[in-house]
This record gives C-alpha cells, structure tokens and sequence, in this order.
C-alpha cells in the first residue's frame, strides 16, 4: 500500500509508512456557512497554504504601533517638541528621499508617526521569506496609515491588514486589552506563521507562534503610557541604530526560524523520514494517488491532507512511522492522528 507524506512518503500496508517533508498550512474562515462551502473554502485555504510553501514562504504577522513604528497624538506632545518635531521634519523633507524619511506628521488621523529605524529594510528582507500580514489593535483609519507609510506601493501587504480597533475609538492606535487571534484570512494558518508583537499578553491564544520584541518609545506619551520614568528617545535625541537595533535581532531570529522549517534542501527523497520508510518496506511518492493509504504530516489545511480526509486516508504525525518502525509493527492510527 502507498502513503503519500507532505512532502508526502507512502507506506505499505502491512507495515511501515512514510516520510515526509513537514509543512504547515491551516483551515477555513470561521464565516463559511454550508458544508459545500465550507469545503471548497478549506480547499482554497489548503491550496493557498501549499502555493506559499512551494515559494518556501511562511506568513509574517506584524503588529504596528512600537513594534514597527510608535506614534503619538498631536494634543500629547508638549510645544517645546513640537518645535524640535517641526524643525526635524523640515529639515528631512528639504535633505532625504521620500523612501529615506522616518518622520511623518499625518493630518487626517491628527498624528506624529516615527517609523523603527531599519523597518524599511527589515519589510523588504522579510517579504523574500514570508507573506507579510499587518495585524494591529488599532482602527483600520490608524493602520492603512501606517501602512501608506511603510508601503506606499502596496506591494508588500497589499489588502492583508488586520485592524480589530474600534472606528469609532478616540485613540486611534493600540487599544491594550484587546486580545489578538489568528483571523479574517489567517485562521488555521498557526502552522505557518510567526508572529512579531511587542505586547505577549494579547496573544494567549497564540503564543507558541510569538516573537516578543522590545517596545520601541520614540515618544514620551509612549513612556506615559506604560508607566515608565526617564525620558524617551526623542527628549534624548537618540534613537536605535538600524543595523543593530530591534529589527535586525528579528529579523536574523526570523530567517532561522525560516531555514529550520524550509531547509535549503528540498528534495523529499532525501529526508531522513523517507529514508526510514523505504527501509521498512513502505512506497513513498509524492503526489495524489488512490493507493496512498497514509499522509504523514505536522501539519493540517494542506491540499493534500484536505484530499486524504475526504477521501478516507489516514493523517498522522512523523511520530507514528517512528513508532511504527521501533515497534516493528503498524502503530495505532488514533494516537497519532493530526488534529
């Protein structure tokens, strides 16, 4: 009998099955309504989930306000920084490129937005790894701000902004007890995404996917707000240096986590899984075939386990060939089924 694993390995009937390279993928969209509807959205989700891992891309969740940027209203900077804000952002439009100004003064949404030394930087690198998401507490008018700044082109986020904010909030930017989920497009997706936030208590549900950075605080209400003393960035005069700062240190733990889930080499045949299989007499392939009767996988929501449930195959961990192989015998499905 054959198994396909994801990367897909196969296993004999009678004994040992499978190999696999591991992916991560996910499910549906909690607003699917019909069962027909609700597979054919677990279908595309699948589908999406494979087409980024064939680019050997994860998803990036980033989170805006002192993560990416720090902003603060116009009524909480005092007159004497309203002069320096003034002075510097004249000074930057009259010597720097567009693409090279970090300080932006947003009439409509009545803000000062500083941008983290080494975001642009940062954006451009990651894209080549992951689809990056923009999931933030503040309201959408906040976060398509933010995003105009950080991607004028639209290339990097297009439409996927996440903004659970309230529109009609005073505070345009983080309301803090406002927990974060992986939604609105993302559900299902845990497998596949990190998540970069400075505040680790609003992802409870999702902890296990967080990269916790430090608060960046250019602003003094952003101090204030947090109820720390001393100045900030900005009365220092100072601010992260963009080759070493905060972004960098994530980005450099990023591409690891990248190049441990998508090695370099992806060739299934070489995997140490597959190895194993073919050594105790399974038939390991690739694709899609009635005679698969084993996905071995980590994950779930890829094209390929969709097709294995609704057709009757079984979906189990890595660890049941393990075991199957240790034991010398076919292991019990049900305590390795993926969930």
């Amino acid at each position: 009998m054959e198994v396909d694993v994801e990367p897909v390995a196969a296993a004999a009937e009678g004994q040992q099955q499978q190999s696999s390279q591991q992916q991560q993928q996910q499910q549906l969209p909690a607003h699917s309504t019909s069962n027909g509807w609700q597979e054919q959205e677990d279908q595309l989700l699948g589908n999406n989930v494979d087409s980024l891992l064939r680019e050997k891309r994860l998803c990036l969740v980033l989170d805006l306000d002192h993560t990416l940027v720090n902003s603060a209203k116009f009524s909480e900077i005092a007159p004497e920084l309203e002069v320096r804000l003034l002075a510097r952002l004249d000074a930057d439009k009259a010597s720097l490129a567009p693409e090279a100004r970090e300080l932006f003064r947003i009439q409509r949404i009545q803000m000062w937005t500083k941008l983290r030394p080494g975001v642009r930087e940062f954006l451009q690198q990651a894209a080549q790894f992951f689809e990056l998401w923009i999931h933030t507490n503040g309201n959408r008018s906040y976060a398509l701000a933010m995003a105009e700044l950080l991607d004028p082109q639209a290339d990097l986020f297009g439409h996927r902004i996440i903004a659970q904010g309230s529109m009609n909030s005073a505070d345009d930017r983080a309301q803090q007890d406002l927990s974060k989920r992986l939604m609105q497009g993302l559900e299902g997706r845990e497998a596949i995404a990190v998540v970069l936030d400075d505040n680790s208590s609003v992802w409870d549900e999702h902890e296990d996917n967080l990269l916790n950075v430090e608060r960046y605080m250019y602003f003094p209400s952003s101090r204030r707000q947090f109820g720390l003393k001393g100045k900030s960035l900005l009365e220092h005069n100072r601010d992260e240096c963009p080759q070493r700062g905060m972004l960098m240190v994530a980005l450099d733990v990023l591409l690891r986590v990248h190049a441990r889930i998508i090695p370099l080499e992806q060739q299934p045949e070489r995997h140490p899984l597959w190895k194993l299989a073919l050594r105790f007499g399974a038939t390991c392939v690739t694709q899609k075939d009635e005679a698969v009767t084993h996905v071995v996988t980590n994950t779930h929501g890829t094209e390929k386990v969709w097709w294995a449930q609704k057709s009757n195959k079984h979906v189990v961990l890595p660890a049941w060939l393990e075991c199957s192989c240790t034991l010398w015998k076919r292991a019990h499905e049900e305590r390795f089924r993926v969930q």
